[in-house]
């Protein structure tokens, strides 16, 4: 930080990311929550916060990295439940959209029983019947073109 500066704490440049963030400016939040993740390393907030404007962003294997980062300071302490369950589900949510559904399967199941936990079930379930149907995206991409209707010309 440059001198003459005033030094932020980490909580003041995590809510500037907020306020980012409920703005819809991921890219400028990110920039806030790793810097407030840098002035206290200790704390989950700054990288739980992280993780979902990564998510927002697109850039799945950031937020994974970020919500096992926070998963890994959270530690297995019982009140701290409900941060794990929302770490969870952002780490689940990025590895399905990266296609790593085996790696889902297991984050999936450190869910609590609950609505999140079902319909993520349920969403991997599905991922795997239609690739049991059509194993690989040339696949796909030639069922769409062959059942796509056919333009016939009038006599």
């Amino acid at each position: 930080m440059a001198v003459g500066q005033p030094s932020s704490s980490s909580e003041d440049v995590r809510k500037q990311g907020n306020d980012l963030y409920k703005a819809h400016k991921y890219a400028e939040a990110i920039g806030c929550y790793q810097r407030a993740a840098e002035l206290a390393p200790d704390q989950t907030a700054p990288l739980s916060n992280l993780s979902a404007a990564l998510l927002e962003v697109g850039d799945y294997a950031a937020c994974d990295e970020a919500c096992s980062a926070g998963l890994a300071q959270l530690g297995h302490a019982p009140e701290r439940e409900n941060a794990r369950q929302k770490l969870y589900l952002r780490q689940a949510k990025a590895r399905l959209y990266s296609l790593q559904i085996d790696e889902v399967a297991a984050v999936v199941g450190a869910l609590t029983s609950g609505e999140e936990r079902t319909n993520s079930e349920r969403t991997i379930q599905a991922y795997q019947a239609s690739r049991a149907v059509l194993p690989d995206v040339k696949a796909v991409h030639v069922k769409i073109i062959l059942d796509l209707p056919r333009y016939k010309p009038m006599m």
